[in-house]
């Protein structure tokens, strides 16, 4: 999915805002090196013009958290599938993207065992709420002789 031409200009604009409180003060700190030394004129815009040109640098990396476009939270496993490593009986560890993670079993179904998958539902701090995938029946037309 796009951002649309608004989101991209909101988003440039918050990004903006938020790095006006730093340039002043980066602003009253060189004027106040400026008032008890003697800084030149070159050097202070050069700081000034330095500090926005690694605001310009920065924003196509951290443009992304600015934009509320993207729903959810960056780092949510919700709707991720992984398998169970300890059984769910209903609590029990599961592995996704290669990290153990602790999970309960939603709702009051059956046990489920090492090896099965599970699809994340929900996700409470450092705890999964998972339920079990079920096993994609094979088509028997799916085109192999026999």
């Amino acid at each position: 999915m796009k951002p649309n031409h608004e989101s991209k200009w909101r988003v440039l604009l918050t990004y903006s805002l938020f790095q006006l409180p730093e340039l002043g003060l980066i602003v009253l700190g060189l004027l106040a090196v400026r008032y008890w030394f003697e800084l030149s004129d070159w050097i202070f815009w050069a700081i000034i013009i330095g500090w926005v040109g690694k605001d310009i640098v920065l924003f196509p990396f951290v443009r992304k958290s600015f934009d509320d476009a993207h729903q959810g939270h960056p780092y949510s496993l919700v709707g991720l599938q992984g398998v169970v490593q300890r059984k769910l009986s209903p609590s029990g560890m599961v592995r996704i993207k290669n990290e153990l993670w602790r999970a309960v079993l939603k709702g009051d179904g059956p046990v489920v065992g090492e090896g099965s998958k599970i699809r994340v539902v929900d996700q409470q701090n450092l705890i999964l709420l998972v339920e079990p995938v079920e096993p994609e029946k094979e088509d028997p037309g799916n085109g192999q002789d026999a």
